[in-house]
C-alpha cells in the first residue's frame, strides 16, 4: 500500500500489535476521547458500549470484535486515519482541568497522565499510571486562573512504552543515563527539597546530560500559604513525597522524536556586568564591573527592579536566573535558581506586555505537536496573566521550569515530532554498534569507578568555571558534601581570607590559559577549617580551542599542620636561643672583664707596692730638721756637717720622687686603658648580640701589640718570653678594634696558662702577624701543654674549659664574634707536650658595621 499524506506527515497503517488492550478499552468504555470519521466504526463502538454495559457481552469479546474488524477494513484511508488515532500515533486531546472523579476515571481506564492540582486533590486519585505535583495555578485554555477544585490533566499518548520512576537524592545522577535511546523523560520536584536542591546545582554534571530530553517543572503552593504548607510530588499513588523526584517515561518509535523549547521574552539591559564568585541560590557579594561589591546594596543604591531576572547568554540562549529575596540587614540576596561562578549577569529590561510581547514573537507557533507546557509563577504574577492566553500553550504554572536543567521566569514545552526513520544497519553493521556501545559503557564505567575509588578529588570545569564532574572525594575534601549538590558550590566555601587571591588567581589562569596550583582553605559546616591544594589544566580541542579544565584537590591539612607546629617549634627555639644568647653575652661580658679585671688588680698591686717602698719618710725627716734650725737656717746649711748634706740628699730625694711619679703615671695610664677596655668590652658584647657594632680603621700590629700589652705584666710575673714575628708594610684594616683586641687577649692569656701548666723553665710564647692572601692572619703559638685529640672537636663548643676555675666561654664568645667580623679561628696542636697554636684570620675588607674613621 502506498504512504498517504496530510499535513505534510506521512501516514502509514498501524500495526495491530500497537495497539494494546488497555487502548482497545479505553476506546469502547469512552475514557479515550477519539473523534472517529469512518461511519463502521462509529456504529460498532456504540454497539458494543450499549452491550457491554447490559452485561450481554465482556470486554474481552468486544476488544475481539474489534480486532476482527480492524483486519477488514483497515487497508481503507478513512479507516486507517481512525486506527492511527486509536494507536494514538497523532497529539493528546486531554490538556486541561479536569474534575476529581474524572479524572480518577481516567486513570483507572489505564491512560498515562501527569496532573497538578492541590494536595488534597491529588491524594483522593486511586492508584496507576500517572505523576503528579502540587501546585494551583495553571495557564488553561482559557486563561491563567487559580483553580483549587480541579485537577489539570497531561494525558500523554497511549501505545508508546511509558514507565514512571521514583528518584531518592542519591538517585537523582542517573536521571539522564537511565533513560533508553529515543526516549522522553517528565520530571516534577517539589520546591525547596533537598532534590530540588540538588538537581538545580548538579543537573548539567550528570552522565548523558542534553543526550537524553528531560522537561519538567517543580511543584509549589498557594502563595498564601507560604510557609505553612511543603509542595509535594506524587508517583502513581496517593501517597505524597516531600524529597524526592518523580519521573514518567516515554519510549518513542524511531520515527518519532521530542524536542524540547523554550520561550523567555526578557532581553538583557545594558547596565553593568555582574559575576559572582561562588555558585548557589545565594550570594552576599558580587563583582560589578570587576569591582567586588556588596550585591544587596548594590541593588538597593541602583533601586533595581527585583521583579526582572538576572540574565546570561549561553551560547545564544538567554538564562533568567529570578530573586527571591532580598535582605538588606544581612547584605544577603537569595534566588529561585543557582547563579553560577565565571557568567556574567546583566540585568533584564522591563517588559511591558508579557502577552502581547508573546504573541508578537510566536505569531506561527504551532501547538499541534505539542504534548506538554509550563509557565513560571513570576511571569504569572508580574505579568498579570490571570484570565489571559499565551496562545495554545497550557499547562501548571510552576515553582520553576525543566528543560534539561532549572530555569526561571520561562515558558518551556515539549514537542514530539515526525522524523525520517533511522536507515536500518545490516546484521554486521548492527553488531559492530552494540560491541562498540558496551565497550563506550564498560569504558564509562571502568573511568568513573577509577574516578570514584581515587584518593584526591577529581573535577572538570566548562569554560567558564562552572562544575561539570567531580567524584566522592572531591566532595568530601571541600567539607560540604552533608547536603545535596553543596559541592558545587565550593567557592562559597572557601575562607573569606583566601577567596580574594583565589579568585583572581582562577581568573587569570582562566584569562591567560595557564595551569593553576594553589593552596587555600575550605571552611565547612560546622566551621571546620581544612587546607587543600588545587591543580588544574586546560582541556584543549584538536584545533587548540580550550574547552574546559580538569583538575585535582588534594588535602593537604595535616601538612600545613605540620608546618605550623615546626613554625611554632622554630619560634621557641629561635626565643630560647635569644634567651641562652643573653645568657651567652653576660657570660662572655664577665669572662673578658675578668680578665681584664686580672690586668687592673695587677696594676693597682705594682702602685701598692711603689706606694709602700716610696721615699716619704725621710721627707719628713728632712722637714723636721728644717723646722729644728728655723732661726739659723742658713748657718745649719752652711756650717752643719749634716746641714751640709741636705742639698744633694734633697736633688737624689727630687729625682727619686720624679722617677716614682713617671712609674705611678705610667701605672696609672695603664689602669686608665684596662677600665677603657673593660667598658669596651661590655659595649662591644651588646654590640655583637644586636648588630655587629662599630668599626674603625686599624693597624694589625698595634692590635697584637695592645693585647699584649694588656697581659704583659702577668707574662713577666711567670717568666714567658715573648717572641714578636711581624710582617712589614701589612695594610690597615677596618674592624671593631676591641671585639679583636677580646679574641686575642683571650688567645694570649689561654697560652700563658697552657705554657704554666707544661712547668718548664723555657717558657715562650710567638706572636705572628701577616698577610695571607686577602686576610690578615693574628696567631699566638706557645710550648705549653698542648691539646689531646680528642679535645679539638669540642674546643670551640659553649662551656667547654679544661681549666678548673675556667666557664668555657672565652673561644665560644670568640667564634661568634669572628663569624660577624667575616673572619675565622683555627687551632692547631702536635698533641700533648707539644704546644699549641690559636689564629684569628680578618678579611682585609670588612663585612659590615658602621666605621667611625675614613
Amino acid at each position: 500500500m502506498l504512504p498517504r499524506t496530510r499535513g505534510g506527515l506521512e501516514h502509514r497503517s498501524v500495526s495491530i500489535n500497537l495497539i494494546g488492550e488497555k487502548v482497545w478499552s479505553s476506546v469502547i468504555d469512552g475514557t479515550r476521547e477519539v473523534q472517529f470519521k469512518f461511519l463502521p466504526l462509529q456504529l460498532l463502538l456504540i454497539n458494543l458500549r450499549n452491550r457491554l454495559n447490559a452485561g450481554e457481552t465482556s470486554l474481552p469479546e468486544c476488544i475481539d470484535e474489534l480486532k476482527v474488524f480492524y483486519g477488514k477494513f483497515s487497508r481503507l484511508p478513512m479507516a486507517e486515519e481512525d486506527f492511527n488515532k486509536v494507536a494514538n500515533r497523532e497529539e493528546p486531546r486531554v490538556n486541561r482541568l479536569l474534575d476529581p472523579q474524572e479524572t480518577a476515571r481516567r486513570i483507572k481506564a489505564g491512560q498515562c497522565l501527569m496532573l497538578a492540582g492541590e494536595e488534597g486533590l491529588l491524594a483522593s486519585l486511586p492508584s496507576g499510571n500517572w505523576i503528579g505535583g502540587t501546585i494551583p495555578y495553571f495557564m488553561a485554555p482559557e486563561g491563567g486562573c487559580l483553580c483549587q477544585d480541579k485537577i489539570f490533566v497531561i494525558e500523554l499518548p497511549a501505545g508508546f512504552d511509558i514507565s514512571i520512576h521514583r528518584y531518592t537524592v542519591s538517585k537523582l545522577p542517573g536521571i539522564y543515563q537511565d533513560a533508553a535511546e529515543n526516549t522522553v523523560s517528565f520530571v516534577i520536584l517539589p520546591a525547596d527539597s533537598a532534590a530540588h536542591t540538588e538537581f538545580a546545582l548538579h543537573a548539567p554534571t550528570y552522565a548523558g546530560f542534553a543526550l537524553h530530553p528531560l522537561a519538567g517543572w517543580i511543584a509549589g503552593v498557594d502563595l498564601a500559604m507560604l510557609g505553612k504548607l511543603a509542595p509535594k510530588v506524587f508517583c502513581g499513588g496517593p501517597e505524597p513525597l516531600a524529597d524526592d523526584a518523580v519521573v514518567m517515561r516515554m519510549k518513542l518509535p524511531s520515527d518519532r522524536m521530542a524536542q524540547i523549547r523554550i520561550v523567555n521574552l526578557f532581553q538583557a539591559g545594558d547596565g553593568d556586568t555582574i559575576c559572582f564568585p561562588s555558585s548557589g541560590f545565594s550570594a552576599t557579594t558580587a563583582l560589578i564591573n570587576g569591582k567586588e561589591r556588596n550585591f544587596a546594596d548594590y541593588l538597593q543604591q541602583n533601586q533595581a527592579d527585583v521583579r526582572l531576572p538576572l540574565m546570561a547568554n549561553y551560547c545564544g540562549a538567554p538564562v533568567n536566573v529570578s530573586f527571591k529575596s532580598l535582605d538588606s540587614q544581612n547584605g544577603r540576596v537569595e534566588f529561585y535558581a543557582p547563579v553560577v561562578s565565571g557568567v556574567e549577569y546583566k540585568l533584564a529590561s522591563p517588559l511591558a506586555d508579557y502577552v502581547a510581547a508573546f504573541e508578537a514573537s510566536h505569531q506561527e507557533l504551532s501547538t499541534e505537536h505539542v504534548v506538554f507546557s509550563c509557565n513560571c509563577i513570576l511571569n504569572y504574577l508580574h505579568s498579570k496573566l490571570e484570565g489571559r492566553r499565551t496562545s495554545g500553550l497550557v499547562g501548571p504554572v510552576t515553582f520553576g521550569e525543566i528543560a534539561f536543567q532549572l530555569l526561571n521566569q520561562t515558558l518551556v514545552y515539549v514537542e514530539i515530532l515526525k522524523v525520517a526513520r533511522p536507515k536500518e544497519a545490516s546484521p554486521d553493521t548492527t553488531l559492530e554498534l552494540l560491541a562498540a556501545h558496551e565497550e563506550l559503557q564498560a569504558s564509562d564505567q571502568r573511568f568513573r569507578t577509577l574516578c570514584e575509588s581515587a584518593p584526591i578529588g577529581i573535577f572538570l570545569t566548562d569554560t567558564v568555571g562552572r562544575l561539570l564532574y567531580e567524584n566522592l572525594r572531591c566532595r568530601k575534601i571541600s567539607g560540604i558534601s552533608n547536603g545535596p549538590g553543596a559541592g558545587n558550590d565550593w567557592m562559597a566555601n572557601i575562607h573569606p581570607h583566601d577567596l580574594p587571591g583565589t579568585m583572581t588567581a582562577v581568573k587569570e589562569c582562566e584569562r591567560e590559559g595557564m595551569d593553576l596550583d594553589r593552596e587555600f582553605r575550605f571552611v565547612g559546616p560546622e566551621n571546620q577549617i581544612r587546607w587543600v591544594r588545587a591543580r588544574t589544566a586546560a582541556l584543549q580541542s584538536e584545533t587548540g580551542r580550550i574547552t574546559g579544565r580538569i583538575g585535582t584537590v588534594e588535602d593537604i591539612s595535616e601538612n600545613k599542620q605540620a608546618e605550623m607546629e615546626l613554625e611554632r617549634i622554630n619560634v621557641e627555639l629561635i626565643r630560647a636561643s635569644r634567651e641562652a644568647g643573653v645568657a651567652e653575652v653576660a657570660n662572655g661580658v664577665l669572662h673578658n672583664v675578668k680578665n681584664i679585671v686580672n690586668s687592673v688588680n695587677t696594676s693597682a698591686s705594682v702602685i701598692a707596692d711603689q706606694l709602700r717602698n716610696s721615699k716619704t719618710a725621710s721627707l719628713t725627716r728632712v722637714a723636721s730638721l728644717f723646722r729644728e734650725h728655723a732661726n739659723d737656717i742658713g748657718a745649719f746649711i752652711t756650717e752643719d756637717p749634716k746641714g751640709k748634706l741636705l742639698p744633694d740628699y734633697l736633688e737624689k730625694l727630687a729625682e727619686f720622687f720624679e722617677a716614682e711619679r713617671v712609674s705611678v703615671l705610667a701605672e696609672l695610664r695603664h689602669f686608665e686603658e684596662y677600665l677603657r677596655h673593660m667598658k669596651e668590652v661590655v659595649t662591644t658584647q651588646q654590640n655583637a648580640s644586636i648588630m655587629g657594632g662599630t668599626t674603625e680603621r686599624v693597624r694589625p700590629v698595634d692590635l697584637m701589640e695592645d693585647s699584649l700589652r694588656i697581659v704583659a705584666a702577668s707574662l713577666a710575673r711567670h717568666a714567658i718570653q715573648v717572641v714578636r714575628e711581624y710582617d712589614d708594610n701589612l695594610p690597615e684594616i677596618i674592624v671593631g678594634k676591641h671585639m679583636v683586641l677580646q679574641i686575642l687577649v683571650n688567645f694570649i692569656r689561654n697560652a700563658k696558662h697552657a705554657c704554666q701548666a707544661a712547668e718548664r723553665t723555657d717558657r715562650k710564647l710567638v706572636l705572628q702577624v701577616a698577610n695571607s692572601g686577602g686576610f690578615i692572619r693574628f696567631a699566638v703559638k706557645d710550648n705549653g701543654v698542648g691539646i689531646p685529640p680528642e679535645n679539638f672537636s669540642r674546643l670551640f663548643q659553649h662551656g667547654f674549659t679544661t681549666k678548673k676555675d675556667g666557664h668555657g666561654f672565652g673561644l665560644h664568645s670568640a667564634t661568634l664574634a669572628v663569624k660577624q667580623l667575616g673572619g675565622d679561628i683555627r687551632a692547631h696542636s702536635d698533641g700533648v707536650g707539644k704546644g699549641a697554636t690559636f689564629a684569628l684570620a680578618l678579611p682585609l675588607s670588612p663585612m659590615g658595621g658602621k666605621s667611625t674613621t675614613s
